[in-house]
């Protein structure tokens, strides 16, 4: 019984840690594509005010 536990831990463990990881990384592209917009958007502008 502890030893099935113990399989059982270890794999929500892991399910959990690349969920983690996953997330992370999505957040960081997206925040870089975020970026991205407002550097596109803010050089239109100032060519738009020209």
């Amino acid at each position: 019984m502890k030893n099935s536990s113990s399989k059982l831990l270890l794999v929500l463990s892991i399910i959990l840690g690349v969920a983690a990881i996953a997330s992370s990384v999505v957040s960081i592209l997206l925040y870089f594509d975020k970026k991205k917009e407002e550097e596109e958007l803010e050089r239109y502008l100032e060519d738009s005010i020209q």
